[in-house]
């Protein structure tokens, strides 16, 4: 999900617009898990961070009801399936931009199974904050793994392997 000024402008401007309306009635807000690291006074983190980490303070000074839910990157997102597939056909390199830190990629219907049962029973929940990773905290070279693996089954047939 991108996030611009564009996106905090839209949240600020969605809790006075929902108090006036008086909806939605339940709100969940979907940031990067990285968010967690992020306060007030931290310089490390990137634009998109912050501006996801101001979109959260927002929301909880509305008075709104909220859900926060914070995921790892998604692993079927272009970034697995379509760029790092074209790098590893194009060139037989896997590049992707996390450099040397490990990540636990989720399935996004995944956490959308969590969202829609956090709001079968919202009410207990509001205020919370739920971290969503993957099963496993991979490095790179188990990433560049799985992500070969997936790669090679979704290439031609001819370029399939005998597993």
């Amino acid at each position: 999900m991108t996030v611009s000024t564009d996106y905090l402008e839209a949240t600020a401007v969605a809790c006075p617009s929902a108090d006036e309306r008086g909806d939605p009635e339940e709100l969940v807000k979907m940031s990067q898990k990285t968010v967690s690291q992020t306060t007030s006074t931290s310089t490390e983190e990137s634009r998109h961070q912050r501006l996801h980490w101001l979109a959260e303070r927002i929301l909880n000074w509305s008075g709104r009801p909220v859900v926060h839910v914070r995921s790892t990157v998604f692993l079927d997102s272009s970034l697995f399936t379509l760029i790092a597939s074209h790098s590893v056909a194009d060139r037989g390199v896997l590049a992707l931009p996390f450099g040397t830190d490990g990540t636990s990629p989720i399935v996004a219907t995944d956490v959308a199974r969590v969202i829609a049962a956090l709001l079968q029973d919202f009410a207990d929940r509001v205020g919370h904050v739920y971290e969503l990773t993957g099963p496993a905290v991979l490095d790179i070279d188990r990433d560049r793994t799985i992500t070969t693996e997936e790669v090679a089954w979704s290439g031609p047939p001819e370029s399939r392997q005998a597993r």
